[in-house]
C-alpha cells in the first residue's frame, strides 16, 4: 500500500509542476486571475492532469489484474481441466475417435477461407462444419477440433475455453493436413 501512495505523491507533484501558476495561486474568488494568453496553458494543464490521473489509475489497477500469461494452451494439463485444451497427434486423434462414444468432431477450416469447398473435398469421419464456437455452449460431449494446419483450430479451442464449455477440448496438431499425411481415412 505504501508503494501506491508514493506513486500518487509523485503524480501530484508532477501535476503541480505543470499546472499554470495562476491556478496554483488562485484565492477562491469567483473569477480566476489569468489573461487570455494563459487560457491555452490552462487547457493544456487540465489535459495533462487528466492524462496523468488516467495513467496513475492504470498503474495502480494493472498489478491487481491476473495477468499470469497464456492459460489456453497448457499442453501438460490434467485432462479433466476444462479451462485448457490438449493438442494431440493424428495417431492420438484416431484413437480418440475410434474409442469415444461422446465426441463431437468440429471442422473449423471455414475460419481460414472457403468452408464448404474444403469440407466437401474431405473431412474427418463424423465431423461437423462449424465456425462459431458459441453454438457449442450446451455441449456435453468432448470436442475434437481441427483446421487446415492446426492454427485456426487452436484459436477455435481458445474461443471454446472463453465460453467456459465444461468438457474436454482437443486440437488436432497439424490439422487436416497432418491427418491426411498420416494416411487416415477422410
Amino acid at each position: 500500500m505504501r508503494r501506491e501512495s508514493t506513486k500518487l505523491i509523485i503524480v501530484a507533484e508532477a501535476v503541480k509542476k505543470y499546472m499554470p501558476k495562476s491556478i496554483q495561486q488562485w484565492d477562491g474568488k469567483k473569477t480566476m486571475p489569468y489573461d487570455k494568453s494563459q487560457k491555452n496553458i490552462t487547457i493544456i494543464g487540465v489535459i495533462l492532469v487528466v492524462i496523468v490521473l488516467s495513467i496513475s489509475v492504470i498503474i495502480l489497477v494493472y498489478p491487481m489484474l491476473d495477468m499470469t500469461g497464456d492459460t489456453s494452451t497448457n499442453q501438460n494439463s490434467d485432462s479433466n481441466n476444462a479451462l485448457s485444451f490438449i493438442s494431440i497427434s493424428p495417431d492420438d486423434a484416431y484413437e480418440l475417435i475410434t474409442n469415444s462414444i461422446n465426441l463431437t468432431i468440429i471442422d473449423c477450416r471455414g475460419l481460414e477461407g472457403c468452408s464448404n469447398c474444403q469440407f466437401n473435398q474431405g473431412h474427418l469421419p463424423g465431423a461437423e462444419l462449424n465456425m462459431y464456437p458459441s453454438t457449442l455452449n450446451d455441449s456435453t460431449n468432448d470436442i475434437l477440433v481441427y483446421s487446415k494446419n492446426g492454427t485456426a483450430g487452436e484459436y477455435f479451442c481458445e474461443q471454446l475455453i472463453n465460453n467456459s464449455i465444461p468438457v474436454k477440448i482437443y486440437n488436432l496438431e497439424g490439422g487436416y493436413e497432418a491427418w491426411e499425411n498420416a494416411g487416415y481415412k477422410t
